[in-house]
């Protein structure tokens, strides 16, 4: 009887010992699957990848030229305040001693404008070369500095809360005449 338990187990043995080899067997094919799809995969994807990088090149290089052209435009619009800096403190001077009464009326006026005309203007503004553009805001930059300083000192003075109150109470006042030009438009901005 103890040979037949003895055999029994031996028996045993060799079935988890034929099951393991399976599940082994089945891990392995399993994992060459997976390693088979992951390398398909790597395959198929790679070159994407190899554009997406150089696609990202191509934009970070875009990038620092938009960059150099901001900065060329922020120097170009400084020199352009510099040249213009008187100009700039008698318009805020005339624009302080304005009398706002009769804004109503040029408002009125403004509301009657042919749009199409300006559309236009605005179309041919596009097409400027933006070339000669730059070389005449590059010449603007040959502005005197001091010039510059004392319009800026005379901003710095300037009250502005009062000028926001004046905006806000122009505001008021042209709301009713905007609501009423469209409402004689139809409804139109």
């Amino acid at each position: 009887m103890e040979e037949k338990s003895t055999e029994a187990l031996l028996q045993e043995l060799v079935s988890q010992q034929r099951k393991a080899a399976r599940s082994a067997r089945a891990a392995a094919v399993a994992g060459f699957l997976l390693a088979g799809l992951l390398l398909l995969a790597l395959v198929l994807l790679l070159p994407r990848f190899s554009g997406l990088g150089k696609r990202a090149e191509e934009l970070l290089i875009q990038a620092e030229g938009l960059t150099r052209q901001t900065g060329t435009l922020a120097e170009n619009v400084n020199a352009l305040v510099q040249e213009n800096g008187e100009a700039l403190t008698s318009t805020l001077q005339e624009l302080d001693s304005l009398d706002l009464s009769g804004l109503g009326e040029v408002l009125g006026k403004l509301g009657e404008l042919d749009t199409e005309g300006l559309s236009q203007s605005l179309r041919k503004l596009g097409e400027v070369d933006a070339e000669s553009l730059s070389q005449s805001i590059k010449k603007l930059s040959e502005v005197d500095v001091e010039s510059l300083s004392r319009t800026i000192q005379k901003i710095s003075e300037m009250d502005f809360d009062s000028l926001n109150e004046a905006i806000r109470n122009l505001n008021d006042a042209v709301r009713p005449l905007a609501d009423l030009a469209r409402f004689f438009n139809g409804g139109k901005e």
